[in-house]
């Protein structure tokens, strides 16, 4: 649940993707939980900061463009748990340096 007056999930979700985008670490770990659990389909999974922090360091410095564009952001609120959930729905594509 978020503090009043504070972010939303889809908010936390359009500031994440333009930090990924901008391929700037600094602004993309300061979103993250210090709980974090990310499973990418490839990747393995990420359970720091600092796991997360490697993984995008070595992804974008083998990649010449890494691009996240939003089609759709939905966002939620379950009724039993009060809970809110933001899920891009989002098209990410990459190139490969040399190309």
């Amino acid at each position: 649940m978020r503090a009043s007056g504070g972010p939303t999930p889809a908010d936390l979700s359009r500031r994440y993707i333009e930090a990924h985008n901008a391929q700037d670490l600094e602004d993309l770990v300061a979103l993250l939980a210090d709980d974090i659990d990310v499973k990418g389909s490839e990747d393995p999974r990420l359970t720091s900061a600092s796991e997360v922090r490697a993984q995008y360091a070595g992804d974008w410095s083998s990649l010449a463009e890494v691009f996240v564009e939003v089609l759709r952001l939905h966002e939620w609120t379950r009724p039993s748990s009060r809970r809110s959930r933001s899920t891009p729905g989002h098209r990410h594509t990459s190139g490969t340096a040399g190309r």
